[in-house]
């Protein structure tokens, strides 16, 4: 089986809410109509990760967007990684008032079929301070394949992935800010997370100055064997690919490096386990 996939790059202004969010939906619906079956984009694309995020009146409307995607989703009958939100956990607020960088996967019938929390946070950049670790990794079924997603600085974190893939993902998505001054260890890492899991990965970068930072753009659909399929440059748009998950499947019964690994029953049965404290 074939599906049409598509990643979408977007420059995301971080005092611009309203504009981050008419050019996302732009985007969205320019590859809903060109026949993507599965799209992902990039992580916290309307509001953007800063330190005064939780000052944003747009970290209350994440239902809202998140009602229209599933609304696209479902005229589509396509599968939408609809990026990272900011995610307020009300029965902790009082406590903690810092959210959660969320993901969200809307399958063909407009359902939210899963969610991810960013696992890991870029304290180099203060993210703790106004977001909260996740703690759990989620392979997400849709009628066509399992997919586990994850958010930018995770990449650098290859057990995650390696539980993902050890409980039967497919395809990994990765939604992201990644600066442009390491956009080589972006390339490297997302290659490296394909080959050693035998996954398709669909990887979603922001790009340009967001106000703080040169994001490097450079979204990329690799194959499970390394293969960057189709990659976009420094500019704003969306990049097409056909992944054909039987060709996946047919590779992984000929070489099938994940069921040998020594430690996978170990790590598996960290699925559903707190990996945080």
């Amino acid at each position: 089986m074939k599906i049409k996939t598509a990643a979408i790059q977007m420059r995301t202004q971080i005092l611009e809410p309203e504009l981050n969010l008419e050019k996302g939906y732009g985007l969205l619906e320019k590859a809903l109509n060109e026949g993507a079956k599965l799209v992902v984009m990039p992580e916290m694309w309307v509001v953007g990760l800063y330190p005064d995020v939780l000052k944003s009146p747009y970290v209350l409307k994440t239902a809202e967007i998140i009602e229209e995607i599933s609304g696209l989703a479902r005229q589509s009958a396509a599968v939408i990684v609809a990026g990272s939100h900011p995610h307020i956990d009300y029965y902790d607020s009082k406590t903690d008032k810092r959210i959660f960088n969320r993901v969200y996967v809307i399958n063909q019938s407009g359902s939210v079929c899963g969610t991810y929390n960013k696992i890991q946070l870029f304290k180099k950049n203060n993210e703790h301070a106004y977001s909260k670790p996740g703690f759990k990794i989620f392979n997400i079924q849709t009628d066509n394949f399992i997919i586990s997603p994850f958010v930018c600085f995770d990449l650098r974190f290859p057990e995650l992935f390696r539980i993902a893939a050890f409980n039967g993902a497919e395809i990994i998505s990765v939604s992201s800010q990644f600066p442009a001054s390491r956009i080589s260890h972006w390339r490297s890492l997302l290659t490296a997370r394909a080959i050693e899991n035998q996954c398709f990965v669909v990887a979603s970068n922001s790009c340009g100055f967001d106000g703080l930072l040169e994001l490097g753009g450079n979204s990329m659909i690799i194959s499970p064997t390394g293969d960057i399929l189709v990659e976009c440059g420094g500019e704003e748009g969306i990049i097409y690919h056909e992944i054909d998950m039987d060709e996946l499947r047919d590779y992984r019964n000929k070489f099938n490096f994940i069921e040998e690994a020594v430690l996978k029953d170990d790590l598996k049965s960290y699925i559903n386990k707190n990996l945080i404290n």
